[in-house]
């Protein structure tokens, strides 16, 4: 048991016991499974079901978490006790041979309304044909009630063998707990486990539970602030309490995190803290499997606005009460997974000076009341007090653990909780302190790390309240996939991997990253891009707005206070304007080039927009808005390299002319002198903004449409990730051809990433779409464009009609969801 106190347990167990003997004589069936089997199970089955469902009665009308995982454990312990005492009746044996045993999770008695059950008939030796035919009556009575049951029958010696060859076996069996039979048998095992089991190897048991616990992160997304975490798996859940108890269980030899506690292994505020976000999230559970009527641990976004009015959270102010809810969840979780790690990380410590009990670890004083032991950061006891005589020390802190690449211990880790009110207007004034935060700022190494931990100990969003205010914010859509702080982290991670980044993609911005001048700011300006999402709608403009303040009580000087408000009020630009307007327009150029000024900016700017986009959530960020940024980036640097504004707007006429002059020399190979009626019937914005080897593939095309009035063709850009499509055709009578193109590539899955449309006075039709298909098939056959190809020429020549191919085509077999 964790959590769970077997005096509460069994004060359950008793009422029930009571409870379900009563309801038996009541129906009639009190001993009757050997007489009228189907009446006894009939009426066994109906008192458990009513059980149950009072059970539901008692979470609706708001009892705690806790007191309904001990009454569904105590309710399912009395049943099993019940059927047990059945099957030795109807097996004739009057002495028990075996043992019952409740394992897993139902052994920790920590049942949730739809938990695992799983069980075991426990026999000293190899169980006899009596033992055997107990424990199958008893199973097939289980099964008649319909019980979802995992089960097994092991000898006390087949437990000691399996332990010792499997650490999960070994995890289920020290936390079995005795339900029915005979208690002598349970006693025996309990004394083998302590020594050949519990304590047996225990150091591989460590090594191998903290593996699993990096391992399982990984695999649940790696994120306490998933859009949709799952429970039990996720980080923060569940099973990262379990695990750093049965670490605990091995390493101290404890029953319960109270025996922890009165070991001195975690303190009592500690317990306090767990205890209540345990029981927040048992509660959660609860409900979450009585309103799926099934055991399911994944906090879907439908499953939470299910949550919220039932926590009795509603809408306030801008923030919806499903978005209050995730915000409590996350900082439960959060929580969960601080403490839990605390307490793995002192049984790690632990174990090195039980595996080196001569090796005095090395101290060296780095900094005056601050010690390296090992590769922790220190500050001895007694010293705690040099925060309140210096609070700077507590940012110095930080600094040294970046400096020196080491964490900071626990006790040095508490030091900081309990300092948090030092963390005031002076303190967050101190030109001293603004000096160390800035100086982690521009490291070379473990900038993001050394945030987290600021952040994971409230010191961060206590230095910088605006930050602070966006703590475990949710936005309750499908676009964000993580709070708004870890989004922020995260795309600060995104900058600091680009230092030296050996990877081809980054190539680009990790250029542009060691240009940056003044690295601290571009951090800071990632830091507070969002800080507007705090006080609701229109963020850009609120977090803009919010600078100035920010900068004056840091003492920021005023250009760099006004580089980070340019960052924050433009941090969304690039973005649209590479992706929803025609990048090709000088105009739009020359006004952007304007707007940043220099390349400082421009560069700056640049790395927000890829930072910040590439965060927001897996797949969010692809090749095509990469290429996109790295153009409309080029088009304005430029610019701004060659003093080109004037040229962009007087010379336009000039330019427009060279490209006519060579379109018209390579042209006429096709066209002959019918070229100059192309040239002049197509708009000059073509002229400008495509690039000269697709105008000539263009005029081919528009050539060979002639015989037919529809031609398409397309390029493969693998290293891009995407296809484009080119169609040449006429559009004379009535408009909406490219939405119907549109409604063609989107029968077939296909993701529409840009598209540049151009039409001749003539009636002449150009258009150039980028396409992208799912990962899995970002290639697909030659029929399946030719098949494209001739279901976009019936559509344009009006011979088949787009809503009738929507309504016939199913998703695509790589979208449709798995079963």
């Amino acid at each position: 048991m964790t959590v769970i106190e077997k005096a509460g347990l069994q004060h359950y167990q008793d009422a029930y016991s009571f409870e379900l003997q009563e309801k038996l004589r009541e129906q009639g069936v009190m001993d009757s499974a050997k007489r009228d089997r189907s009446a006894y199970v009939a009426g066994l089955k109906s008192i458990f079901q009513e059980g149950r469902e009072g059970i539901k009665r008692i979470h609706l009308s708001g009892a705690a978490g806790t007191e309904v995982v001990y009454r569904m454990t105590a309710w399912t312990d009395v049943l099993l006790r019940e059927l047990f005492d059945s099957a030795k009746k109807l097996s004739g044996i009057k002495d028990a041979r075996c043992s019952l045993l409740a394992i897993g999770g139902y052994g920790r008695g920590e049942l949730n309304p739809f938990s695992d059950l799983d069980v075991m008939f426990l026999t000293v030796k190899e169980p006899d044909p009596f033992g055997r035919t107990l424990s199958e009556n008893c199973l097939y009575l289980m099964w008649d009630l319909k019980l979802d049951i995992g089960h097994s029958m092991r000898s006390i010696q087949d437990c000691v063998t399996s332990a010792a060859s499997d650490i999960r076996a070994k995890t289920s069996l020290i936390e079995s707990r005795f339900i029915a039979g005979n208690p002598d048998i349970y006693g025996l095992f309990l004394k083998e486990s302590r020594g050949k089991i519990l304590n047996r190897d225990s150091e591989a048991y460590l090594r191998t539970k903290l593996s699993d616990v990096n391992e399982r992160c990984k695999k649940y997304g790696g994120s306490l602030y998933m859009k949709e975490p799952h429970i039990k798996e996720g980080v923060g859940g569940l099973r990262d309490i379990h695990t750093a108890f049965w670490i605990a269980r091995v390493k101290y030899g404890v029953g319960s995190f109270s025996e922890l506690k009165e070991k001195r292994v975690i303190s009592e505020r500690e317990e306090r803290i767990l205890h209540h976000s345990l029981e927040f999230l048992w509660k959660v559970r609860n409900h979450l499997h009585f309103i799926s009527g099934r055991r399911n641990d994944l906090l879907t976004m439908d499953m939470q606005e299910e949550m919220a009015p039932f926590f009795r959270y509603k809408d306030f102010k801008h923030y919806l009460a499903v978005e209050r809810f995730m915000r409590a969840y996350y900082l439960q979780t959060r929580n969960i997974r601080y403490f839990t790690s605390l307490l793995m990380n002192r049984c790690a410590s632990s174990r090195k000076r039980k595996m080196f009990p001569g090796i005095s670890f090395r101290k060296k004083e780095i900094a005056e009341g601050v010690t390296l032991v090992g590769n922790t950061l220190c500050v001895p006891d007694g010293r705690q007090d040099d925060f309140r005589r210096e609070p700077e020390r507590l940012m110095r802190i930080f600094s040294l653990s970046q400096r020196f690449g080491v964490l900071l211990a626990d006790a040095t880790q508490q030091m900081i909780l309990s300092s948090l009110s030092l963390v005031n207007h002076d303190f967050r004034s101190s030109a001293p302190v603004r000096d160390l935060f800035l100086k982690i700022l521009r490291g070379e190494q473990r900038v993001v790390s050394t945030l987290r931990q600021m952040h994971e100990l409230r010191f961060l969003g206590r230095y910088i309240p605006e930050f602070g205010a966006l703590t475990a914010l949710v936005q309750h859509d499908l676009y964000h996939t993580y709070t708004v702080d870890e989004h922020t982290l995260f795309a600060m991670e995104k900058l600091e991997g680009l230092r030296g980044s050996p990877y081809p993609g980054n190539r680009f911005y990790s250029r542009l990253f060691m240009e940056v001048r003044k690295p601290e700011i571009l951090y800071l300006s990632l830091l507070l891009h969002d800080i507007g999402k705090a006080v609701g709608p229109g963020h850009v403009r609120k977090g803009s707005q919010a600078i100035p303040a920010v900068a004056r009580r840091m003492g920021l000087s005023e250009e760099d206070a006004g580089a980070i408000e340019f960052m924050v009020r433009n941090h969304l630009l690039l973005g649209h304007l590479s992706q929803r307007r025609d990048i090709h327009d000088p105009k739009l150029i020359g006004r952007l080039s304007r707007l940043v000024g220099d390349q400082e900016h421009l560069r700056m700017l640049t790395l927000v927009t890829y930072c910040d986009t590439s965060a927001v959530g897996p797949g969010v960020w692809n090749d095509w808005k990469d290429t996109l940024l790295q153009e409309l980036f080029q088009r304005t640097r430029e610019q701004l390299l060659s003093g080109a504004e004037r040229a962009m707007e007087v010379g336009a006429v000039s330019s427009l002319e060279k490209i006519k002059s060579r379109i018209r020399e390579e042209g006429k190979a096709i066209f002959g002198e019918e070229i100059e009626h192309i040239l002049a019937t197509l708009p000059d914005r073509y002229f400008l903004s495509t690039p000269h080897f697709r105008v000539m593939k263009h005029l081919s095309m528009l050539r060979r449409m002639e015989d037919d009035g529809f031609i398409a063709e397309w390029t493969h850009y693998a290293s891009r990730g995407y296809t484009e499509l080119n169609v040449c055709t006429y559009d004379t009578d009535t408009p909406g051809l490219f939405s119907r193109i549109a409604g063609v590539l989107a029968s077939r899955g296909l993701n529409i990433l840009g598209a540049s449309i151009f039409t001749s006075r003539e009636g002449r039709v150009i258009d150039s779409i980028q396409v992208e298909l799912p990962e899995e098939h970002k290639r697909m056959d030659h029929d399946f464009w030719e098949e494209i190809a001739r279901t976009m020429r019936s559509v344009a020549q009006r011979t088949s009609q787009v809503h009738e191919i929507l309504a016939a085509h199913q998703p695509p077999w790589y979208l449709r969801k798995k079963k």
